[in-house]
């Protein structure tokens, strides 16, 4: 799990359920929480879990080292509830490394496509669907493809590139101009004091 350690990151379920885990299988894993940590009972909980072996909290990491912990993992959860509907700079990150996260089926994660997420539910069935994400991990799990890594981060180069997201706010704004309408002040603030914007927005309606 990477970013803040949040109870919203679910990150307690998931430790509950490698704890089950270790009833169905002797695999060797780790579980890395890389971040800073904001779950007060964290540490506690991981000793009663008896995890300590397999559970390592890093604490905050450069962005160099968060990049690494992106690249060289096998799963990673990505769980948000509570939702406000936000994204995720770590999930984004972790699909244009060519990898397959864990989200919940809420909000903003709710709208990417299955070929590229895994869902689980919230609420009631959270817990089970969590064990089940990582028993089918375990038993299924062949190692490395970098024919699906590459499939995933083609779908993260055509979507989420930073001129292609600021071109599409553009084009909406443009879409909704209006004399002395809030989209018509907000585009003449946002050309006025940030010209790398300006300039794209000068090549969209000269």
């Amino acid at each position: 799990s990477l970013g803040f350690a949040t109870p919203a990151k679910r990150i307690t379920s998931i430790l509950k359920q490698l704890s089950n885990l270790r009833k169905f299988t002797h695999k060797k894993f780790t579980y890395y929480i890389v971040g800073e940590n904001h779950i007060p009972e964290l540490k506690t909980m991981i000793a009663d879990l008896l995890l300590q072996d397999y559970v390592c909290v890093t604490g905050k990491v450069s962005l160099e080292t968060f990049n690494l912990y992106c690249k060289a993992g096998d799963l990673y959860f990505n769980l948000r509830y509570p939702t406000m509907y936000e994204s995720s700079a770590s999930l984004l990150r972790l699909i244009g490394y060519g990898k397959r996260a864990v989200v919940t089926n809420i909000g903003s994660f709710h709208d990417f496509p299955d070929e590229y997420v895994d869902k689980i539910r919230y609420g009631t069935h959270e817990e089970a669907d969590i064990l089940r994400v990582l028993l089918r991990f375990f038993k299924d799990y062949k190692g490395f493809s970098e024919e699906e890594s590459l499939r995933i981060s083609s779908y993260a180069r055509e979507n989420f590139s930073l001129d292609l997201i600021a071109k599409s706010y553009f084009e909406y704004l443009t879409e909704n101009k209006r004399k002395d309408s809030y989209m018509d002040g907000l585009l003449n603030l946002v050309m006025q004091f940030h010209p790398y914007e300006q300039n794209i927005v000068e090549k969209m309606i000269g």
